[in-house]
């Protein structure tokens, strides 16, 4: 009788027979036929759900209880049961983001990390500051609202964890005291029971639990210095003068120096959230970086977006315009 091959060796033959240039081709080739599975209704327990009026029409916010043992994808926060992939999603309706395509291969050698009950704070592959400001934090921020036990683990997929913005918050204490785990590109975690947060976007009470939260890791400088306008893009200057190419009004403002050119990737979180605190009206590109406004504690009067031709639209900052008690306003390409 032959003696099983140690996991080791196992690990060490996948590598050469798969590395990791490869993996994402083949997980992608495998995915469609990847066997799938819906959770019985029994399984999935409703333990909260609100319904906010905007402009765009009802806009839901919920929390869910599936009972496992579930797997958890560490690319794109998906849920898998007994390897087969949960379609769909529970509460994927209502999700606001693209979801990111799992790594199935993972599925196919690695022991799952044993762990208690946990949420995932954002699915997908989005890492933007969008995706934090839309996705991670009025997420987080409804475990709170939703009174869920303060030693829920909370995971994070590996798109956004490495992100500078997410780093600084965890760094700065924005999270504690609740415990954040960052999941591993080569692990997958198991757990008995999930919880899943559905789209709190236009929750007034949440964007308010954002606002407080942030005030207290981040307190007013002083002097604040006098309002102005802020053009958050992406890119900078060089996107900018794009974007602007159409409106001779605000491109006389930069020339004035009555309306700044913020690149995010430029700031740390804690610079960023000082910048957007001075700001009266925020105008950004239509590809949701908008969506930063969680962040300027309330003190917005505007909110004001340019089209970009070259990205898709976002619908997130809408909702968000909503939360916040203010109106979207758009502008058009010219």
């Amino acid at each position: 009788m032959s003696k099983p091959v140690p996991r080791r060796w196992m690990k060490r033959l996948d590598a050469v027979l798969m590395p990791a240039p490869y993996r994402a081709l083949a997980s992608r080739l495998m995915l469609p036929a990847w066997p799938r599975t819906r959770l019985a209704e029994h399984r999935v327990e409703r333990i909260g759900e609100e319904v906010t009026a905007t402009a765009q029409g009802s806009d839901r916010l919920g929390c869910l209880r599936v009972a496992g043992p579930l797997d958890i994808d560490p690319l794109s926060g998906l849920l898998f049961d007994d390897a087969r992939l949960v379609a769909p999603q529970p509460g994927e309706e209502l999700l606001p983001w693209p979801q990111a395509r799992p790594d199935v291969t993972r599925r196919l050698r690695m022991k799952p990390v044993l762990r208690e009950p946990l949420t995932v704070l954002h699915h997908g592959d989005d890492g933007s500051l969008a995706a934090f400001c839309s996705d991670v934090l009025p997420r987080f921020f409804a475990l709170d609202h939703f009174a869920l036990p303060q030693d829920l683990l909370v995971v994070i997929t590996v798109s956004m964890g490495m992100t500078d913005h997410f780093q600084d918050a965890i760094t700065d204490g924005v999270f504690r005291p609740r415990p954040v785990e960052l999941m591993r590109q080569g692990r997958v975690t198991r757990t008995d029971t999930t919880y899943v947060i559905e789209r709190p976007l236009a929750h007034a009470g949440i964007l308010g639990r954002i606002a407080a939260r942030l005030a207290e890791v981040y307190p007013a400088e002083a002097p604040a210095g006098e309002p102005v306008d802020v053009l958050l893009c992406e890119g900078g200057s060089a996107r900018a003068e794009r974007l602007l190419a159409g409106h001779a009004e605000l491109r006389k403002a930069v020339a004035d120096n009555r309306l700044d050119i913020v690149d995010p990737s430029d700031l740390a979180l804690r610079g960023l959230v000082q910048q957007l605190r001075r700001a009266r009206t925020l105008f950004a590109p239509s590809t949701g970086e908008l969506s930063a406004a969680v962040l300027a504690g309330g003190t917005l009067e505007r909110l004001v977006e340019l089209p970009d031709p070259s990205g898709r639209d976002d619908p997130r900052p809408a909702a968000i315009a909503a939360g916040l008690g203010l109106v979207l306003e758009r502008l058009s390409a010219r």
